[in-house]
Formats: structure tokens, C-alpha cells, sequence
């Protein structure tokens, strides 16, 4: 589990995320990101490589609460078993 540390810095990080990409945020409430968006932006720019992606993944998954990582995991197409969901 990450430490306090590594929590505050990710939340100001998305802080800081937030307000140079407002007009990404729109649609949410109080132009507010929340972690799960946060991680999505992240999760976006290292797919270029799948050790990367697997860490940051797996480093997101534990600031999400159940509800939240099933969300990601239906926005990355996962099923709850892990095999990638084809779209059927």
C-alpha cells in the first residue's frame, strides 16, 4: 500500500493536473479530477510500455476504492477474471 507521502503527493499532483487541463474536466462537477480520472490520464500517456503500464496500474488499483477499480477495469476492458474484454 502506498505510504501517506506518496498519497498527498499523487492528490496535489492531480491538483496541478487539474488546473492546466480544465477544459478536459468539463464535464465534472467543480471542475474537480478525481483519482480514478487522474489515474486514467496517467494509464493514457505509458501505454507505450507494457512494464510501466503494469506498474502504474497496479500502483493506481490501490488508491481506488471496489467501485472505482471496477470502473478502470471496464474502461481498460478487463473482466473481473482478468482476460481483456473484446467488446462482446
Amino acid at each position: 500500500m502506498g505510504t501517506l507521502r506518496e498519497k498527498h503527493f499523487l492528490q496535489s499532483t492531480c491538483k496541478e493536473a487539474n488546473m492546466r487541463n480544465k477544459k478536459m474536466s468539463t464535464t465534472l462537477t467543480d471542475h474537480k479530477t478525481s483519482m480514478l480520472d487522474y489515474l486514467k490520464l496517467v494509464l493514457d500517456k505509458v501505454r507505450f510500455s507494457h512494464d510501466l503500464f503494469t506498474k502504474e496500474y497496479h500502483k493506481g488499483l490501490k488508491l481506488l476504492d471496489p467501485i472505482e477499480q471496477a470502473e478502470l477495469k471496464q474502461w481498460l476492458g478487463i473482466h473481473d477474471n482478468g482476460i481483456e474484454n473484446t467488446g462482446s
